[in-house]
Parts: structure tokens; sequence; C-alpha cells
């Protein structure tokens, strides 16, 4: 759809002469008196993941190269686009010079915001940034752009006519995930360890668009209705190598939500690679909830889906106060936190959650990393230890974590020497040494309680 919009040269303050301006040599003594934009916007053709088409609220930001004063924007009341509007101001000079390009930015869900340019050091060899305002800083959904566009200038009748066409696309590696849900309002988090959160950041004065992504990041989801479906919409792109997702390969794809202090997870094993483009809908339904008294029934037991003293799955001691009984105790100790019906597993029971389950390394939550134990029968049932860490010889970023058992280990003639334990690592669960790690009985280590079926 095209848009034209008249920029009179008086109202700028900033008239040129035509021979001030690097335009064609066959009016160069013709004056300037305006500027018309004329803007075609067209949205993704190549994705279903983003939208079925433009909606009342949407708004584009166009930046000009080098144009540090002014931007121009441009709303959708639901049946077209608005005349495009210049916010702040620009010269004639810098809106013709020939051999300039244009960037247009979509940002999603009504995100509609003023931009400030921004020069910290304007003495330094380094550029501004058009930055927006403190409702879209580092949103991690998506931005459409139609980045460093060439766009034309036609003089005639002393007016400068800016003509380009505007192909919004999508980040290449763009992936939507959906939960329908009729009374969504506001948003909601997810992480992915197959996904990572796509950030805008900002508009370079060249046109570049700065943005970032990282894998297991949490990912903000809006309320919206889109094509009349209302529920939460989720954003992230696939990573550029899938093995930098360890043992999933992008075939293992678990989710964790958090709203209003709920929390839930879900799995999913698909046969082949999710591609860029792709939409994927949740039923909310086939979303586990978890926490404190929440259980999962694998190998003969319940297992609980969080820590003794955690609120979720992904809670990460390791950094923590390991003085706190709730958390981190000795072999034999029963921590303060256990709930009504939970105990500390056997080493058999462990030992039946490793055979009656696939394990596969996942991060999630920031880059908090663990094992998910999936049973091999119902992909429906699955538990996540993260890795809390190893006390000694000394506490481990995350890539190790050590669970107390109540079973013990012989040493000689005594046979409760040592103490069991559950022992993950990103290269297996591990059974070291014999079929069980063991340990001095006096070091601390968290434990996941189970219940009797």
């Amino acid at each position: 759809m095209k848009k034209y919009f008249a920029l009179i040269g008086a109202a700028l303050a900033l008239a040129a002469c035509i021979k001030e301006t690097p335009v064609e040599e066959s009016v160069a003594s013709e004056d300037l008196t305006s500027i018309v934009f004329d803007f075609t916007i067209n949205r993704p053709g190549e994705t279903k993941a983003v939208k079925p088409g433009w909606e009342n609220g949407d708004r584009v930001y166009i930046f000009f190269e080098d144009v540090t004063t002014g931007y121009v924007t441009m709303d959708y009341d639901g049946t077209k686009w608005s005349t495009p509007t210049l916010n702040g101001s620009a010269t004639v000079a810098a809106l013709t010079e020939s051999g300039k390009k244009l960037t247009a930015v979509y940002l999603p869900y009504n995100n509609a915001d003023t931009c400030t340019y921004n020069d910290p050091d304007p003495s330094d060899e380094y550029p501004g940034i058009w930055e927006f305002g403190n409702s879209m800083t580092n949103v991690n959904s998506y931005c459409l752009r139609a980045e460093k566009v060439a766009y034309t200038v036609t003089i005639a009748s002393g007016i400068a006519t800016l003509a380009a066409t505007l192909n919004m696309t999508a980040p290449w590696d763009f992936v939507q995930v959906f939960i329908p849900d009729a009374s969504a309002s506001g948003t909601i988090t997810m992480s992915c360890n197959s996904l990572e959160s796509y950030c805008f950041g900002c508009v370079d004065v060249d046109g570049t668009i700065e943005d970032y992504s990282s894998l297991g990041s949490q990912i903000t989801g809006y309320a919206a209705t889109i094509g009349g479906e209302t529920g939460y919409y989720f954003s992230g792109v696939l990573p550029a190598d899938w093995s930098v997702i360890t043992s999933s390969f992008g075939n293992e794809w678990y989710m964790t939500f958090e709203y209003k202090g709920t929390y839930y997870d879900f799995y999913k094993h698909v046969d082949s690679y999710i591609t860029a483009g792709t939409a994927i809908k949740l039923d909310k339904n086939h979303l586990h909830q978890v926490g404190p008294g929440y259980y999962v029934t694998i190998g003969g037991c319940q297992w609980s889906t969080v820590n003794c003293g955690a609120d979720v799955p992904w809670q990460y001691f390791y950094t923590g106060d390991r003085s706190n009984a709730n958390i981190f105790v000795p072999w034999g100790t029963n921590p303060p936190a256990l709930l009504s019906g939970e105990r500390i597993p056997s080493r058999a029971e462990a030992e039946s959650l490793y055979s009656a389950t696939n394990q596969y390394w996942v991060i999630v939550n920031d880059g908090i990393e663990g094992f998910l134990c999936v049973d091999k029968t119902d992909d429906s049932k699955f538990v996540f230890f993260p890795a809390t860490g190893n006390e000694s010889p000394s506490i481990s970023n995350g890539s190790t974590g050590v669970y107390w058992t109540t079973s013990t280990i012989a040493k000689g003639s005594d046979p409760d020497y040592w103490g069991a334990a559950i022992w993950i690592q990103k290269a297996a669960l591990k059974k070291v040494g014999q079929e069980f790690n063991y340990l001095e009985k006096a070091l601390v280590f968290p434990v996941r309680p189970v219940k009797n079926i």
C-alpha cells in the first residue's frame, strides 16, 4: 500500500536551493519547495509465523542514513496506512542526497514508542544510534525490517519525491510459539533449550539494525489477537549451529513457562529439525505445572518436579548458601523442607529412573544447564535435574550436579563407608566408579525427593 506525504520546505525552516543538493543537473536551476514521501509497505510472505496481515495499531519507523534529527512514522488504522509523519526535523539536502539509503522497522504487539538519537561521545570515531524509549528497550520478541533500502529522488516543479518499496522481513531463522488462551492478558515468560531469544536493540545512523540473541534465555510472550486467534505469542530464533545444544541436537524441545508466580514446563520430541518460519501451536492443557507438591511417576515412584527447598525445577543453587539445610544436606540428613509423604530416593530408585528414561542435556532460563530425563515409553512424563554443582573439590559452574540417595557403598570391611549419589555431567547421567559415585557423607548436596505411588 502506498502512502504519500509532502514536507513543505518553509515548515522545515530548511528549504534549500537545488544547487546545494546533489541531484540531477537537469534540474539544477530549480528551487525545491517541498518533499513528498511515497512508500509501499509489504509484510513478509515467506513465513506463516509472523502476521496474517497488518492490524490496527501497527507502526513502521523509517530512518534515513546520516539523518540524526528526525525520522518518519506510519500507523495502520485497521484499513490503511496513515500519512507519513516526520518526527523531529530533517533538511531537504540530507533527505535528497544521492546514494543514501533508508531503514524501516516494525515492532510487534502495539509497541509504539518515540525514538531518540543518542551519541554519548561525539568526539570519538563511533557514530550514534537511534534508541527506542523505555518500553521498547531490549524487547525480546522480534522485529520486521527493511534494512538499508535504496530510494529514488525525483524532482519536478520544485517538489522532490522520495520513493521506496519496503519489503519487511523477519529474522531469517525466526520461529514463533503460540499458546491459545481466550483470556490472555499482559505477558508471560518462556525459555526453550532449542531457541535463542531475539532482542531488538537499536538502529545505527548508517541504517544497520543492532540485535542479539542468546540460547535458552527468557523470551517474553505477549497477549495478542492475531488473525482472530487470542493467546500468548513467543518469538525466538534458531541457533546457527545445532551442536550448541549438545545432546538434544534440535530434536528434543524443552520449554519452561512462568505466569504470575505459577510455573510450567513442556517437552516434545520432533523427528526432524524445526525450520525457520515455523509456527508452533501448544495446547495449554499439555503444559505441566511444576513446583513443590507436583510429581511425575517414572520408574516405579513419584519424582518431585523440584529439588528439596526449591520453587522451580531449574532453580540453581551452586552459588547460593550451602549452609541452608533446606537445600544442601550431608548424607543421611532429612532436609527440613521435605513435604508430607516425601523422602530421599534410594540407589535402586535412582537406577530405575536411569533405566526408564532417555536423558538429554538442555539449557534453559538464562543459561541453566542440566539433565532432562524423559520416560522411554511415555514422553509426557519427564523431570529436569539442574546441574547444581559439586562441593568437592570445588563448586561447579553448572556442568556437574550431585544428588544424595539413601544408599551407601562399602569400603573395606565397612559396608556403609561412602554415601551413594546420583552424578550428572554434560557427557551423561553417570555411573562413576562402580554403578554410582561414592562420596564422603559429610559433604553437602541437594536432594530430589520421591513419593510412593
